[in-house]
């Protein structure tokens, strides 16, 4: 919620933001809003505005720094999950940081898809399609986890950090088999079998 005090500066920038129709200057506008009122109450929603944004234009570092912002006031926010996930991906970060926030994203959806229905029907549809996005960024999360195992050294990391995200995820199954068959091409069936 947007919430706007014409009597000080960081109240009367979000009206400004909102009502601007020049969407580059709209935009540097949110920039400079958030690095210069970092513990403002319009923060939130300035970042929700903004990170779509600076996906489409692929500034990877700062969507990486404004999902982990917008994270940390709103935890469960799958949208910033989602882009905090796709930015660490993007900026080729270690498998452990890949993990960390392949996690964050991970529980940010879990947590989403315990939202009750709506009592009101009208809102019964974005619910409906929330709880699918929800469910795919879960998949993603766990997809991001399995990606980089890519031999058998990375691949005992990589289950591991699946088994405890989600130990009954559909890449950690398929994974078992992928290098199960691996040790067997080479011949190795004390670690197929392990």
């Amino acid at each position: 919620k947007l919430n706007i005090d014409p009597e000080t500066r960081e109240g009367f920038v979000p009206q400004q933001i909102k009502q601007e129709r020049d969407q580059s200057k709209k935009y540097a506008m949110m920039g400079q809003f958030v690095e210069e009122f970092t513990k403002d109450e319009n923060v939130p929603w300035v970042l929700e505005q903004y990170i779509p944004h600076l996906v489409s234009k692929s500034e990877w570092p700062k969507v990486k720094a404004a999902a982990e912002k917008l994270l940390s006031v709103k935890p469960n926010d799958i949208d910033a999950a989602d882009a905090l996930l796709n930015a660490t991906q993007q900026l080729k970060e270690s498998p452990e940081s890949v993990n960390k926030v392949a996690n964050i994203a991970w529980k940010a959806a879990d947590s989403h898809l315990r939202t009750p229905r709506p009592d009101d029907p009208a809102l019964t549809a974005s619910w409906k399609e929330s709880m699918e996005w929800a469910t795919r960024l879960k998949q993603t999360a766990e997809y991001a986890i399995y990606a980089f195992a890519k031999d058998p050294a990375t691949q005992k990391q990589a289950m591991t950090w699946l088994e405890e995200l989600n130990p009954t995820s559909l890449y950690l199954i398929s994974s078992t088999g992928q290098f199960a068959a691996m040790y067997q091409k080479q011949g190795n069936t004390a670690k197929m079998l392990a």
